[in-house]
């Protein structure tokens, strides 16, 4: 009980001080056990909650407060690693390489949008897609993005101590829950062999939940929104038409659809991911569905995927709800989420939770399902690890 008075004491000194960015009280189904079976039951939620695990480093059991990057004003923020007020703004960085058909193109009938996850160390890979299976008649946009968009664009350069304080936050306890938690601790960063050391590594894992806000913005306008949206890595070769042949087979044009070319299924963490390096293709239902803003209060309405979407926030399984506020759309949310201070997901599995659980659909498998082994081939939709020579080679043996 004492301990109680004294996080209620604390909230109240940090609202009276301004500290809650911007937020004048907490819901009271954080401080009232009590009010928060109703509130579940009912799927409405208070914006201006804010979970106690991130508000302040004082009060939190999980947070070390030398993993929190502190801003160029010296002031740490506990919730993101930019000002909030900045987010609004970030998402509307221009990707560092555009590459766009005008606007008269004649696309054959099948609009596609790619983005592509990229590193100022080896641009000539974003150019190379350009100039290879992405200079496709149905490729629309081309947008390749790098440490440029990056929130914090110094974040590779975080000092020795700060990452090891930031990697055995990520390996601990962070009230999630508990199977994908455990999941979290035993498997960040075996994909890709990563060394504590490698503060790159981790930055890089942000990159796709920031593009996020970029896609938002692009198809707020709904008359935007592609048939197809691919994201990939920049070392990602794609056959459009194989893919697209899959992607518009029946049903699947009817209701959000989501494909990858290398799922992966974890059954025990409840949702699926692709390995990204191969591509995860969205259609234009689940991009509409992702775009669209989502209101959790009296505005809910009778939509079964703003109900669902509401039920997984109040679940707040990874700590997503620590940052929706009404009328976020499932892209906004997740591009703020990508954006917290202790972003301790691989950026593959931050992706499929939001497709199992935001996209009103769910990830599918596409037809040869090729990853490691078997080897990239001509049968394939996508290869991964592909140099631009490689590139140059796919087009060929897929032409």
């Amino acid at each position: 009980m004492q301990h109680h008075q004294i996080i209620l004491a604390t909230i109240a000194i940090l609202a009276s001080s301004g500290f809650l960015l911007g937020h004048s009280s907490f819901s009271k189904s954080v401080s009232d056990p009590s009010s928060a079976t109703s509130s579940s039951s009912s799927n409405i939620i208070d914006q201006n909650s804010r979970s106690l695990r991130l508000l302040s480093s004082a009060i939190s059991q999980y947070i070390d407060p030398k993993s929190i990057t502190p801003r160029p004003d010296g002031f740490a923020d506990p919730l993101f690693v930019v000002p909030e007020a900045h987010l609004a703004d970030s998402k509307y960085a221009e990707p560092t390489i555009v590459h766009s058909r005008p606007t008269d193109s004649d696309h054959q009938g099948v609009v596609v949008d790619v983005l592509s996850i990229g590193s100022e160390t080896r641009p000539e890979y974003l150019t190379a897609q350009i100039n290879t299976w992405a200079s496709h008649v149905n490729v629309r946009h081309f947008w390749g993005v790098t440490e440029r968009q990056d929130y914090d664009v110094n974040c590779d350069s975080m000092s020795k101590e700060a990452l090891q304080s930031f990697v055995q936050t990520c390996k601990g306890p962070m009230g999630w829950d508990e199977n994908v938690e455990r999941f979290r601790a035993q498997h960040l960063g075996e994909a890709s062999g990563f060394k504590t050391h490698n503060a790159g590594w981790f930055c890089a894992q942000r990159r796709p939940g920031h593009a996020l806000g970029w896609l938002q913005a692009m198809y707020q306008n709904e008359t935007m929104i592609p048939d197809i949206l691919l994201i990939v890595d920049d070392d990602t070769s794609m056959d459009i038409e194989k893919m697209k042949h899959q992607m518009l087979q029946g049903k699947r044009m009817d209701g959000p659809f989501v494909g990858s070319s290398c799922y992966i299924g974890y059954y025990k963490i409840g949702f699926h991911f692709a390995f990204g390096g191969f591509g995860t293709f969205f259609n234009r239902a689940s991009i509409q569905r992702m775009t669209q803003p989502i209101f959790c209060d009296e505005r809910q309405g009778e939509s079964e995927f703003t109900k669902s979407a509401c039920a997984n926030l109040q679940k707040n399984q990874i700590g997503e709800l620590d940052v929706f506020q009404q009328g976020d759309s499932v892209f906004e949310l997740f591009y703020k989420y990508s954006a917290i201070q202790h972003f301790c997901l691989h950026s593959d599995w931050a992706m499929g939770y939001m497709i199992t659980y935001y996209s009103g659909g769910e990830l599918h498998q596409l037809q040869p399902r090729k990853c490691r082994r078997p080897p990239c081939s001509s049968g394939s939709i996508t290869c991964h690890n592909q140099s631009p020579k490689k590139m140059e080679e796919f087009v060929l043996a897929h032409s």
